[in-house]
């Protein structure tokens, strides 16, 4: 029999147990021997002699000891288990591993005839062992093809004969593995050699009339008069590919002159603003427009060729150059780059136009002579204040604050942070604000300047005012910039602010101190871009600056009063103005309705 706890306990306290025996029950269970803890010492004391209780002990111990003995069997039993699963899984990620190495390693054998078939290629492009030109006659190019080839015969025998030795392995496994590093060195060694080949070339045509590039005849209409013209030009390798569609460099003939061709689908309802706008921009540090045409495919689409002025690198390319050398790119350089794209900006801006995609993959630079120039208006906009804008706009690791807040009004403004996380790109070689989504771009600026206050939100974006934000302390740009002068911190700052309003202009940063070294007649180009210029394979550098301060009408009519500042007074020769004058005093500046332009 059993009872409940207290019932168990009123029993214990009351029960005559002389009478109970007399009836015959000899085992009674009270919840204390399930559970000893539920009962105090007094009600052990009162049992602990009973014989009713100490048969019902014995059983229970019993009891105890054999299900602890069950659970001790469950538990390891789990155990073997688990560790049996353990090793099941181990023992498939490692045959997953072995197939997909086997995998690889078949696949880079089954490229090794593509390799040779290229190593073919380029050996019958330079017929380097067929040649009947005596060494007398080769040119430099020509020799150096040739000492490249050979070397490339020389590697190939030797991987030959390892993949021979990897051929006959009794391991089918090593021996797939020794022949995929063979590929692999093979691989890399042409892959040096044929960069080599490409950087040698540039652009020398072959003297076998077999090997001409095509020559293409177009009509096409002149991106500065308007007049219809036909050119010819040579089309050689693919330079640049994206979203908007691809560019090719070319050769204009008979001059000889460098070009760039971009090609883009045209939607034939509406007319390209990109082309519009840059029939509208001319300037020094803008990628010249200098013819455009159409043309349709086998599908009949329409596309837009862009024949622009080739420069020959970006600013994205001239940055991590110096990143893989672990070294920062010189202040100097990070000055000279940062003035042009300023001064590049506030040409446009005086039109209205608006870039809105300034990163350094838009911004190309002639590594020899230093010369920047803006590209890509594929984005850009003549903004009107009365008119909405898509807030979703400029790639992400530069998209102003006020975008990010959701902003349709937005202004200018928003290339001039643009510039400024470019400026600290170059100065760090990484980006400043490395977000990985549009929300994590805003929580990136916060981590830096601090929680923007509640009249900044106003002027980027009123509709916010009522959010909450963490409030985060900034962090001085001293801290982040270290080595940078007082002036960059200085400029810097006044770049990355999160208001429109009180962040400066284009024209307020051409004045700043921070480019008195430049206005300095005597600044010349350091001589580490030698270093630099060779990468490119270029030897024309002079030391001089490239051309900084010949302003026309237009960028001198944008704060008239502030002149004197932009010029410094041995540049007055270099202004390119309608105007004869004989001091900036004279000067008339344009009028607010000559600076603005309209699209057609």
């Amino acid at each position: 029999m059993a009872m409940s706890a207290n019932t168990d306990q009123k029993f214990i306290r009351t029960a005559d147990y002389d009478f109970i025996q007399k009836l015959g029950i000899n085992v009674y269970y009270p919840s204390y021997i399930e559970n000893p803890q539920i009962s105090g010492g007094e009600l052990k004391d009162l049992i602990i002699d009973k014989p009713i209780y100490k048969e019902a002990n014995k059983h229970a111990k019993k009891r105890s000891e054999l299900k602890k003995l069950k659970r001790e069997q469950r538990r390891e039993k789990r155990k073997e288990l688990k560790k049996e699963l353990h090793q099941q899984k181990a023992e498939m990620k490692r045959e997953q591993y072995q197939q997909r190495a086997d995998k690889r390693a078949e696949n880079r054998l089954q490229k090794s005839d593509s390799l040779k078939q290229s190593y073919s290629n380029y050996k019958n492009l330079f017929d380097v062992s067929n040649s009947d030109t005596t060494d007398d006659e080769k040119t430099e190019v020509e020799s150096d093809m040739e000492s490249t080839i050979r070397s490339l015969q020389s590697t190939t025998l030797a991987t030959t004969v390892n993949h021979s030795v990897a051929y006959n392995h009794k391991d089918e496994h090593q021996s797939k593995m020794a022949r995929a590093n063979s590929y692999d060195q093979t691989k890399s060694t042409f892959t040096s050699l044929r960069s080599n080949i490409k950087n040698k070339l540039k652009f020398r045509i072959h003297r076998s009339s077999s090997e001409q590039l095509e020559l293409v005849t177009e009509n096409v209409t002149n991106g500065h008069s308007g007049a219809s013209e036909t050119i010819q030009y040579t089309k050689s390798q693919m330079v640049g590919h994206g979203s908007f569609g691809v560019v090719f460099q070319i050769q204009l003939q008979p001059s000889n002159e460098i070009g760039a061709v971009k090609r883009v689908l045209q939607d034939k309802r509406f007319k390209n603003r990109e082309l519009q706008i840059m029939k509208l921009v001319h300037h020094r540090n803008i990628a010249d427009l200098k013819y455009y045409f159409y043309t349709n495919n086998e599908k009949n689409e329409l596309y837009l060729n862009l024949i622009l002025e080739f420069v020959p690198e970006t600013l994205y390319k001239a940055s991590h150059y110096y990143v893989s050398k672990r070294l920062n790119m010189p202040p100097l350089e990070v000055k000279l780059y940062t003035y042009q794209m300023f001064r590049a900006l506030n040409y446009i801006h005086s039109q209205g136009i608006c870039h809105r995609d300034i990163k350094p993959q838009n911004l190309l630079i002639n590594p020899d002579t230093g010369e920047l120039k803006l590209c890509d208006f594929g984005s850009a906009k003549i903004l009107n204040p009365s008119e909405p804008n898509v807030s979703y706009i400029c790639s992400r690791y530069y998209r102003a604050p006020e975008l990010i807040f959701g902003a349709t009004n937005y202004t200018t403004k928003i290339d001039v942070w643009s510039a400024g996380c470019v400026m600290a790109e170059l100065i760090l070689g990484q980006p400043l604000f490395p977000g990985e989504s549009g929300i994590d771009q805003l929580v990136e600026i916060i981590k830096i300047l601090g929680t923007p206050s509640r009249e900044q939100i106003k002027n980027m974006n009123p509709n916010y005012m009522e959010h909450r934000f963490p409030q985060i302390k900034p962090i001085p740009l001293q801290k982040i910039f270290k080595k940078m002068s007082p002036d960059c911190i200085q400029f810097l700052i006044k770049v990355l602010q999160y208001s429109p309003i009180d962040r400066i202009s284009c024209i307020e940063g051409l004045i700043d101190p921070y480019f008195d070294e430049l206005r300095n007649e005597n600044t010349k180009l350091p001589n580490y871009r030698k270093i630099f210029s060779q990468q490119f394979h270029s030897n024309n550098s002079s030391g001089d600056l490239p051309e900084l301060f010949d302003f026309d009408d237009r960028e001198l009519s944008v704060a008239p009063r502030l002149n004197k500042q932009l010029v410094p007074n041995w540049a007055y020769s270099h202004l390119r103005l309608n105007q004869h004058i004989n001091s900036l005093d004279e000067f008339s500046p344009m009028s607010a309705d000559e600076l603005k332009v309209t699209l057609e």
